[in-house]
């Protein structure tokens, strides 16, 4: 078994050549010449007030493009968001990963450690590219059986980040059966393969909330998996990548995790219908997770990029979070009342010749179903 995915990543960096006046689109436009120079396939956004995009065409360049979650930068830093195109688990993707990076280097300096910045890694099955009623059950049980552990493997500026909140905070039917003990998660688990009858019903449980244009800032977004979108599976927990070994890093881990999900029966709701007791079980150790994510990521041949301890993913990546740490920034707060799309912020107030604060893209439908979905998420 293989897997589609796309990595979207946010980034804030200074460039090494500095130009007056210091217009994004120039530079949007420099990364994507750049990628297009080492060899990759890459388009920008040129920010010309037309309908604002989170996406080329088609899901086969990369993007680059604007994200209004970054504000305005001090100066004279440059916010973006690059979208990778689609890439598959069996092809050259570290090549592509690798060489991304390569081509920013030539444009920007290291990007910042910004709390701001996140990462969002989608995932859809090969060559379907849409997961089976049954996959997409074994996945959600998976990730509420694991997700203290997940939760514990995030960076601290993602654990409590209100634009990822974990599944079972989010969904308020997930909050009202609770998942906390062996009996919650039987109840839990039995609701999900027995009481659910479609991907609709399935997406509502993991993460509707009391307000709908919360819904899916979640962990782990299921709103591509309705009819008529991409049919993938959204990670929303990465902090902001920096390079290209973090990049890889996070990509293994989602894609490995997904697998896990899917292929280990040691935790699925079949366990109960060959007679095992609920009342009997307890979630597993980190050390026994780890475990069982290394065999599925060796399966799947890119058990390299995971550091072999779980104790070293925390060291990896916690060092990106504390840079630019702000008492203020928003994902300090459970209060969502402040969470805007990114119709709502102003991407720039410095660069009005560039953007159209007024251009909104309140649609969340994907016209591009051939690769991983790109909705247009706050970070």
């Amino acid at each position: 078994m293989s897997y589609y995915f796309g990595v979207e990543i946010e980034l804030i960096a200074q460039p090494h050549n500095v130009q007056e006046p210091l217009l994004r689109r120039l530079y949007y436009e420099e990364l994507a010449w750049s990628l297009n120079r080492h060899g990759l396939s890459a388009i920008s956004d040129r920010l010309d007030g037309s309908k604002y995009r989170k996406h080329p065409e088609h899901y086969n360049k990369w993007w680059i493009t604007k994200d209004g979650s970054l504000g305005d930068p001090s100066y004279p830093r440059i916010p973006l968001e690059a979208v990778s195109p689609t890439l598959w688990t069996l092809g050259n993707w570290e090549h592509e990963i690798d060489t991304f990076w390569y081509a920013w280097d030539a444009v920007f300096q290291k990007p910042d450690a910004s709390s701001l910045c996140g990462s969002h890694i989608h995932v859809s099955p090969f060559p379907a590219k849409a997961f089976s009623l049954s996959q997409l059950k074994d996945i959600a049980i998976g990730i509420i059986f694991y997700e203290p552990l997940i939760q514990e493997l995030l960076p601290e500026c993602r654990q409590h980040n209100k634009y990822c909140r974990k599944n079972t905070l989010r969904s308020e039917e997930l909050q009202n059966m609770g998942s906390d003990d062996g009996d919650e998660l039987r109840d839990v688990w039995f609701y999900i393969s027995e009481g659910i009858d479609d991907e609709e019903e399935l997406r509502d449980f993991m993460q509707e909330s009391s307000n709908p244009r919360t819904d899916r800032y979640v962990l782990w977004n299921f709103d591509n998996i309705l009819p008529g979108r991409s049919g993938s599976i959204e990670f929303r927990g990465g902090h902001g990548l920096r390079g290209p070994e973090a990049t890889r890093t996070w990509v293994a881990f989602v894609v490995a995790f997904i697998h896990l999900c899917l292929e280990q029966d040691n935790y699925s709701w079949r366990r109960f219908q060959n007679g095992y007791s609920p009342r009997q079980f307890q979630r597993h150790s980190m050390s026994r997770f780890w475990k069982d994510l290394i065999k599925a990521a060796r399966f799947l041949n890119i058990r390299q990029h995971l550091p072999s301890d779980w104790s070293d993913m925390l060291s990896l990546f916690r060092q990106d979070c504390y840079e630019e740490f702000d008492s203020d920034v928003e994902w300090l707060s459970d209060d969502d009342s402040s969470i805007k799309s990114k119709g709502d912020s102003d991407f720039s107030n410095s660069e009005p010749s560039d953007s159209d604060p007024s251009d909104k893209d309140t649609s969340d439908e994907d016209d591009y179903s051939g690769g991983y979905y790109h909705s247009d998420d706050e970070y």
